[in-house]
């Protein structure tokens, strides 16, 4: 480039450096959190179960348990055989104060895969909450005959027994 053509094709190269510049701001928009992130990739591919996940993961993370119920239902609607979602949409109901809805997602997490420990231990949970206690102490030795130092699980175990032995008391 001579200084004689350089003013010809200053505006273009100009032009490529805004629209560059204004496609890489765009997306340090889209990056910032794990839910811009994830929203965009529902925008771009809404029949694709993992965004929904991902939006769903997120709210659950952050105590949005009617969010984390509706977008963790959609990524179980688009792929059933997604055992995280099926976990999640547990968990989500297990926080929102209805653990007898936890129980067949969780259910279907532990049938799809019958090693997730997390999904045993969490079905667990929403049994000791609706206080069906000899169930659930099935639930946590699941998830401890195959992980036998997961703690969660094994302070479930004490809780549970705790439960179990003040209602036999309470009965004598």
């Amino acid at each position: 480039m001579t200084a004689r053509t350089a003013p010809k094709y200053l505006p273009f190269m100009l032009c490529i450096v805004i629209v560059l510049s204004a496609v890489s701001f765009n997306r340090n928009l889209i990056w910032q959190s794990n839910l811009t992130l994830w929203s965009d990739v529902i925008i771009n591919s809404p029949n694709r179960a993992r965004p929904w996940y991902g939006v769903g993961h997120y709210h659950l993370k952050k105590g949005n348990m009617t969010e984390a119920v509706y977008y963790l239902a959609k990524a179980t609607g688009l792929d059933p055989a997604y055992t995280s979602a099926w976990n999640d949409l547990g968990v989500a109901f297990i926080e929102s104060g209805m653990p007898e809805r936890a129980i067949g997602p969780l259910m279907t997490a532990t049938s799809l895969d019958p090693l997730y420990v997390e999904a045993w231990n969490n079905l667990g949970v929403a049994l000791m909450n609706i206080r069906q206690y000899e169930k659930a102490l099935e639930m946590f030795q699941v998830a401890v005959n195959m992980a036998p130092s997961y703690e969660v699980a094994l302070n479930n175990i004490r809780i549970v027994q705790m439960k179990i032995n003040r209602l036999k008391t309470s009965a004598d």
